[in-house]
């Protein structure tokens, strides 16, 4: 995750803990990749040119091939936001794959939490 993400995570958060006892509510949409016009194009490319340099200093073969697993259209993306929104959802993901990078990051914490707790 980019320093951006993280930066909008956080102020997402904060702007939840301060509207909390107002009638506004704050959501966060969590997509992973998502299949724009410029992606759209960048594949074009490749199809044509799988060697193509410019573009595979952006991204190897294999971060191509992962996109194109993990990937969703705009409809998609579009569609699973305003289904969050409509359910009053704060975290909105967008593919499901993210849940096991989130399953992995709470099993360290709690470790971490376990560890450190043995330790008072």
């Amino acid at each position: 995750m980019k320093a951006t993400k993280h930066a909008l995570l956080a102020l997402a958060e904060w702007l939840r803990a301060e509207l909390q006892q107002t009638c506004m509510s704050v959501s966060l949409l969590m997509p992973g990749p998502v299949l724009t016009e410029s992606l759209a194009s960048t594949f074009k490319i490749l199809e044509a040119d799988p060697e193509n340099q410019q573009i595979r200093q952006q991204f190897s073969k294999e971060v191509e091939t992962l996109l194109r697993e993990r990937m969703i259209s705009t409809q998609q993306c579009a569609q699973l936001a305003l289904q969050g929104l409509k359910q009053g959802l704060f975290y909105i993901p967008t593919q499901s794959y993210i849940k096991s990078d989130i399953d992995r990051r709470h099993e360290e914490l709690e470790r971490a939490f376990f560890v450190l707790d043995r330790g008072q």
